[in-house]
């Protein structure tokens, strides 16, 4: 599969991983309040949930096409629940709800299948923690310099609404110091903008700011 062709939550996940160390560069959690919020944008742009003043909801009982995605339908699981759930819920109790509902793991999971992830363990005295590498060793750092590639070379690349969801939530989970890592002047602006995204997804991205500083004091 292209690289740029992989579905925006695992482009997300890929750039969390520290390339030298293979680790997570932050809490698991917290990555799964940016997955997620991925997840509800793309859905709302499929047209399958409505977020409105705050508050989401299925669209209507149209069934969704099965993704080809290694066997895994994460989009499709969230909107089941969505769907199922009798209770219209806000963004953040969503965003709360599957990021301590192993989201992180499940997308993990599907780039292991596809190919794109071998899952190793380094094993510690008192816990183990995963260790991701690219399967090919070129891809090991493309994905973080994709994502810092509208910060770093402005003017060079025009970032589209989806590319600037992806960089505010990376500053909403915690990635601001390696996206601001060495760029020029203005990125600073550039990333604080992205909390004023129109509609749905500078929502989403301001609940990410702050579920995700919820979920780091916790």
């Amino acid at each position: 599969m292209a690289r740029d062709a992989l579905p925006l939550a695992d482009q997300l996940f890929l750039a969390a991983v520290d390339p030298r160390s293979g680790h997570l560069a932050i809490d698991q959690e917290i990555l799964g309040v940016g997955l997620t919020a991925i997840f509800l944008a793309q859905l709302e742009y499929e047209k399958y949930i409505v977020i409105s003043s705050d508050l989401i909801r299925q669209a209507g009982p149209r069934p969704r096409p099965h993704m080809t995605d290694g066997g895994v339908s994460i989009a499709d699981m969230v909107l089941r629940q969505i769907a199922e759930e009798p209770t219209t819920w806000d963004a953040s109790v969503w965003l709360r709800f599957w990021a301590s509902d192993g989201i992180t793991d499940r997308v993990a999971e599907r780039l292991v299948s596809l190919g794109v992830l071998q899952p190793l363990t380094r094993r510690g005295l008192l816990n183990r923690r995963p260790v991701y590498r690219t399967v090919k060793e070129s891809d090991q750092w493309w994905w973080r310099s994709r994502l810092r590639m509208f910060l770093t070379e402005p003017g060079r690349y025009t970032p589209t609404y989806m590319d600037l969801l992806m960089l505010g939530l990376g500053d909403a989970i915690g990635l601001r110091s390696i996206l601001l890592a060495d760029a020029p002047a203005g990125a600073k602006e550039t990333l604080d903008e992205t909390r004023r995204l129109p509609g749905s997804l500078g929502l989403l991205v301001r609940h990410a700011h702050v579920v995700a500083a919820d979920a780091a004091l916790s």
